[in-house]
C-alpha cells in the first residue's frame, strides 16, 4: 500500500465520519429546538441550543476515541513484546520497532527531566539548617493560587 493510498482511505473515512456526525448533529438540533416570540432572542437561544448539540456530540466521540488511542498504544507495545523485541523507548530518540510491507512503528521518548517536590525541598532545608521562619516566610512569598480544573458538562432535562 502506497502512502497516498493510506491517506486516501483515511480522507475518505473521516468523511463517512463527518456526514454521520453531521446528521446525528442536524436531527439533534432540528428535534429538539425550541421557539419564543423575539428574533434576536430565538436566534441567541438556537445558537446556544446548537452548541449544547455539537458539546454533546464532540465530547462523546472525545471520550470514545481517546480510550481507543491509549488502549492501541498499548496494544502496540504488548505486540511489539509478542515478537520478541523491546517496547520501551530510548529517552532523546526515536526507536524503530517494527516494520512490515506497508507500516513502520516507531516511539520517539522525550529526554529524560527532573521534578522536585515541595515537601521534600523543605524538608531538605529544614535538615540543611535553615530556620524554620525563612522556610515559612519563603513558602507564603512562592505560593501563588490556583484556579481549579474547569468541568463542562450538557444533559438532557427531564420532561
Amino acid at each position: 500500500m502506497k502512502p497516498s493510498n493510506l491517506a486516501h482511505d483515511m480522507l475518505e473515512m473521516e468523511d463517512a465520519i463527518q456526514s454521520c456526525i453531521d446528521g446525528t448533529y442536524l436531527g439533534i438540533a432540528h428535534k429538539f429546538s425550541s421557539i419564543e416570540s423575539d428574533n434576536e432572542r430565538v436566534h441567541k437561544e438556537a445558537e446556544m441550543h446548537e452548541t449544547m448539540c455539537n458539546f454533546i456530540i464532540a465530547s462523546h466521540m472525545n471520550s470514545r476515541w481517546k480510550k481507543e488511542f491509549e488502549s492501541v498504544k498499548k496494544r502496540l507495545d504488548a505486540s511489539v513484546g509478542e515478537l520478541g523485541k523491546d517496547p520501551a523507548g530510548i529517552a532523546g530518540q526515536t526507536v524503530n520497532l517494527h516494520e512490515s510491507n506497508i507500516f513502520k512503528f516507531t516511539k520517539r521518548q522525550n529526554k529524560d527531566s527532573e521534578q522536585m517536590s515541595v515537601t521534600d525541598l523543605l524538608n531538605a532545608l529544614a535538615r540543611a539548617g535553615v530556620e524554620k521562619a525563612v522556610i515559612d516566610a519563603a513558602t507564603k512569598m512562592a505560593t501563588k493560587p490556583k484556579r481549579g480544573n474547569v468541568y463542562y458538562d450538557v444533559t438532557t432535562v427531564e420532561e
